[in-house]
């Protein structure tokens, strides 16, 4: 039976809540939703927990399965490499730990910590100093502008990338949920969460280039994540304390306008040039230089975080995907593409139906829901990958929800109890009718064959088959001479002269000659140990040349 699964992300600006329906097979998405984060002055993470409590009753998700994201600026992803394989993940996990208890400034009973294995580890192999004839012919540029990647070489060893947090600040996300009666399932590192959706955004090549690693830029309110995709597995990811809040500020500072009513500036003519995209005139010009000069360090810090990708696991991007609220600025693929020097797609109306599924009929656009949507499917895979709810903090199933509905339960039992015991009473009144039924046909049958009625166990002892013996004796003559022989004493104890054996049907006589009374008596007690042999009688011994002894023994047996 299916069972629908919630990815939420708590936003700085919104809530979304992705809902996907799992199977045992397959998934997929049913509903989208997403809420603004509603003013105040309390802390945004409890108006937000307050509004997706809100949203969750309205739309009748109280039974589903919630998971939710961890911000990657509390999360530590580290790339560690060892130099071992063959490691059970259990094992590798101690050492994964000892490995992040040296590097973070906490003890590793404070640590929370998921890890996964990266694909083959690879290092860029030496090359030699002058220039391939045939790229210097070409002016040593291929495709998108990009010097292509040295070969690559792998070198032995494991390969981890592992998100870390500490406990306290696991903890903190849980109780802001559960102020609400809400409760995840998992806890997943924000920025590592895009792989499962990669291969559903046209921007990322489709299945004909599955192959390319692909760089995920989630331009958010409060912060951007960075995540390096190739073949539905995450190889590196970085969240930047960068997003668009830094441009509404921007613009307010330029403009002397309230911080509301700048967002709402930025919303509608928020504009950055580049060479796929000319500022039309001066005032555009003015608006873009004044957001170019803020994205200006999240341009860098995204140039560093290739860079470190390439340093660290030997992979570099081939293309990129702006999403999140941040992405819909206009100009910004383009600028994004002249800073990156890659070609930067957008999530589009055509990818709705393929990540919202019937939500895109209600004309949303998913692009900003990407993290949300990545956790829904980690979560519907019943594995997800980074999850920081472990040890203590795990999920502890428990049966409150049957509590609630204990008196309904408790209803559906006794009638279904109830049909069991009329179709048991129906069966049991069916069966002695015919019972009854039979027996006057017995009644009828026995006195017309041996003139008085007779029960049906009396029928069946005499129209039985008598058993008759077999005429074939269980044992022969030769297989008691055989038993015979094999019971005899050894030569060594005593000294015998058989002079006559004589076996017939139920007796075997035997005449024969010993030094002693007391090679008799081991005779006879040898002999005695056959199991055809019922009865010895021993006839009467005289006396022979030089101390010997006749003498004659009668055997009764029952296996002729």
């Amino acid at each position: 039976m299916a069972h629908k699964i919630l990815g939420v992300e708590l936003g700085a600006y919104s809530i979304k809540v992705v809902v996907v329906t799992a199977g045992i097979r397959s998934s997929a998405v049913t509903d989208f939703f997403e809420v603004p984060v509603p003013p105040g002055e309390e802390p945004a993470d409890e108006r937000a927990a307050r509004a997706l409590a809100q949203l969750i009753k309205e739309q009748g998700l109280e039974h589903d399965i919630p998971h939710a994201a961890l911000p990657g600026d509390t999360i530590s992803l580290r790339v560690l490499d060892f130099g071992f394989t063959g490691l059970r993940r259990a094992d590798l996990g101690k050492a994964v730990g000892a490995e992040l208890e040296g590097q973070l400034p906490h003890d590793l009973d404070e640590l929370v910590y998921d890890f996964d294995t990266l694909p083959q580890v690879q290092q860029a192999a030496a090359l030699p100093e002058a220039d391939p004839v045939f790229v210097a012919a070409q002016g040593g540029v291929q495709g998108n502008g990009r010097t292509p990647d040295p070969p690559m070489v792998a070198p032995d060893g494991t390969r981890i990338l592992a998100a870390a947090s500490t406990k306290e600040r696991v903890a903190r996300l849980l109780a802001t949920f559960g102020q609400d009666g809400l409760e995840p399932r998992s806890v997943l590192a924000a920025p590592t969460v895009y792989a499962r959706v990669a291969e559903k955004i046209a921007a990322t090549g489709g299945p004909e280039a599955r192959g390319d690693a692909v760089l995920f830029v989630d331009i958010g309110h409060a912060r951007t994540n960075l995540c390096v995709v190739k073949n539905g597995r995450t190889l590196f990811a970085r969240t930047l304390s960068q997003g668009g809040r830094q441009l509404t500020s921007a613009i307010a500072r330029e403009w002397n306008l309230p911080f509301e009513e700048a967002e709402r500036a930025k919303h509608a003519d928020g504009f950055v040039a580049s060479t796929r995209e000319a500022a039309p005139s001066e005032a555009w010009a003015r608006i873009s230089d004044v957001v170019r000069r803020e994205l200006a360090p999240l341009a860098r810090d995204i140039r560093q975080t290739l860079s470190a990708c390439q340093a660290k696991i030997g992979v570099l991007p081939v293309r990129a995907v702006a999403c999140g609220g941040g992405s819909r600025l206009r100009g910004l693929p383009g600028y994004l593409a002249d800073e990156l020097k890659l070609p930067v797609g957008v999530v589009t109306a055509d990818d709705a139906p393929r990540l919202i599924g019937q939500a895109a009929t209600r004309g949303l656009l998913p692009d900003s829901a990407l993290l949300a949507h990545g956790v829904a499917l980690e979560g519907a895979s019943g594995r997800p990958a980074y999850d920081l709810r472990k040890g203590e903090l795990a999920f502890k199933v428990d049966f409150s929800f049957l509590r609630a509905k204990a008196g309904t339960l408790a209803a559906c039992a006794l009638v279904v109890l109830a049909f069991i015991a009329g179709n048991s009473y129906a069966a049991l009144y069916k069966l002695r009718k015919e019972e009854a039924l039979l027996d006057e046909r017995l009644k009828t049958a026995t006195t017309q064959l041996f003139d008085r009625p007779i029960s049906a166990i009396e029928v069946k002892e005499k129209l039985a088959p008598k058993k008759e013996q077999s005429p074939l004796p269980k044992m022969t003559a030769f297989d008691q001479l055989v038993e015979i022989s094999k019971h005899l004493p050894p030569k060594d104890k005593i000294k015998l002269d058989v002079s006559e054996l004589d076996i017939r049907p139920q007796k075997i006589t035997v005449k024969a000659t010993t030094d002693s009374a007391a090679a008799i008596d081991e005779l006879e007690k040898k002999l005695k140990e056959i199991d055809c042999f019922t009865d010895m009688t021993r006839g009467r011994v005289q006396a022979g040349a030089a101390e010997e002894k006749q003498f004659t023994l009668t055997i009764a047996t029952k296996c002729m």
